[in-house]
């Protein structure tokens, strides 16, 4: 039997490893690009209320000139600062906030294929009242202004963008994305105080877990801000109950009175409150009597 020639093996052995290379690409039975599609998952909500939680008042330490105005400093998910229409930003309407300086993430907005950070209050219209200037027959132009308004805080917003849809991510990996902007490496107050806290309440906030006793900073630093608040009164006693959730999800109600907690109940829709964190049915009606 006569050998094959060498191009043909050759060939062959090329052939086999593309295939093997396609084939570690895809699994035996998997579409075509469906990892990368399990890669961006969009944002879920859940997902969305932490990084909520996770970093709104968040304080950190700005790398980056902000620049007045609607638009902000553009940021890509990879890192990358676009630094020639940030220059142009900051020159054409001026910098709000400099670099080196310590600033507070006030908002968080959420789009497409954007999340968009307001920096100490985001940047604010200015009234139309406001620097009013009147001229008065051809004289000096005479500014009016209202002296009892404050001095306006000055705030800027940071654009982080991506290549398509917001991918499902964690306050952590968000934090990364905006590290070449803002330096997190500062301890924040909140965990300052935790540190300064008993064992086993370090644990629960650890666990975002709320227990009887806590104050509110307690609170705060377990399960961060309320979605929201309500007021009670019963004769002398004033409650007031810090709501998280909204139906159909569970939904967690801790009641203070003063800046105790005193009650910690979670409700699923269509069975009845638990304080062990486990659901009970509902009892039966009674039955209504014959009139």
């Amino acid at each position: 039997m006569r050998s094959l020639p060498k191009v043909v093996v050759l060939l062959g052995w090329v052939a086999f490893a593309c295939s093997a290379a396609a084939g570690a690409q895809n699994k035996p039975g998997e579409p075509k690009g469906q990892a990368k599609s399990q890669a961006q998952q969009p944002l879920r909500e859940q997902s969305r209320i932490w990084i909520i939680r996770g970093l709104l008042a968040e304080r950190a330490t700005l790398r980056k000139p902000l620049p007045l105005g609607d638009r902000g400093l553009p940021l890509s998910s990879d890192g990358k600062v676009d630094e020639q229409e940030l220059e142009r930003r900051t020159t054409g309407n001026g910098t709000a906030v400099r670099p080196g300086e310590v600033v507070q993430i006030t908002k968080i907005d959420f789009r497409k294929s954007s999340m968009v950070f307001q920096i100490n209050g985001g940047p604010r219209k200015r009234k139309w009242y406001q620097g009013v200037q009147v001229g008065m027959g051809g004289g000096p132009t005479i500014t009016r202004s209202d002296p009892n308004q404050p001095a306006p805080v000055i705030g800027s917003s940071i654009e982080l963008n991506f290549p398509g849809q917001v991918p499902d991510l964690t306050v952590d990996e968000v934090k990364q994305m905006l590290a070449p902007v803002l330096d997190f490496a500062r301890r924040s107050p909140t965990v300052i105080y935790t540190e300064t806290l008993p064992k086993e309440i370090q644990e629960a906030i650890k666990d975002h877990k709320v227990t009887v006793g806590m104050d509110r900073d307690m609170v705060l630093a377990a399960k961060g801000r309320p979605d929201r608040k309500e007021r009670q009164r019963k004769g002398r006693v004033e409650t007031e109950d810090w709501i998280y959730g909204t139906a159909p999800a569970r939904i967690t109600i801790i009641t203070f009175q003063g800046d105790k907690v005193v009650k910690v109940g979670e409700y699923q829709p269509g069975v009845a409150e638990t304080e062990a964190g486990r659901a009970q049915p509902l009892p039966p009606e009674p039955p209504t009597k014959p009139q």
